[in-house]
């Protein structure tokens, strides 16, 4: 009787913490953010500034990364081959480093040929994104410049792809 009590109480628990996590997840891109429009000026590598407005009409991947993440350089190869892929289609990504020193970003950038604008993170245009809390972080943008989709954590290229091509599709 004890066992058959003790397994009713685990899944109980189990349950509850289900529901708790269902229900208390930050909303997603789809809920209140969706109507903001993100928009931000940053110093490129060159020191020249970069508007988000300059590309409206396109979908514009931001990826927020740094030189010390490692989860970051693993996913870096696969950003440039979906660019790539998706470049001649209205598509662009700009990679917005934080916390990294600059000698470090130059060598990064020269050793693993990163092929798209990379920007200095601020924490004002940052902040336009709510709590960033890990790195990689990625958001998709559509192209009036609203977020359709947030991933935290290293993707790989068939994510990209998938998750790129589905606003490609004729």
């Amino acid at each position: 009787m004890k066992k058959r009590l003790f397994s009713i109480g685990i899944v109980l628990v189990v349950g509850l913490l289900v529901f708790w996590a269902e229900f208390s997840a930050a909303p997603s891109p789809a809920d209140s953010d969706s109507a903001k429009v993100i928009d931000f000026t940053l110093k490129d590598l060159d020191g020249k500034d970069v508007s988000l407005k300059d590309y409206r009409g396109k979908m514009v991947l931001i990826n927020i990364w740094a030189t010390w993440c490692g989860p970051c350089r693993v996913e870096i190869p696969d950003l440039i081959k979906v660019r790539k892929k998706y470049k001649d289609k209205g598509f662009e990504i700009l990679g917005v480093v934080v916390s990294s020193k600059p000698r470090d970003v130059f060598a990064m950038v020269k050793q693993m040929k990163i092929d798209y604008p990379i920007l200095w993170g601020t924490p004002e245009a940052l902040a336009q994104f709510g709590e960033i809390n890990a790195i990689p972080r990625t958001f998709l943008l559509d192209r009036e410049g609203k977020i359709v989709e947030d991933i935290v954590g290293s993707r790989n290229f068939k994510f990209f792809d998938q998750m790129i091509g589905k606003y490609f599709e004729d």
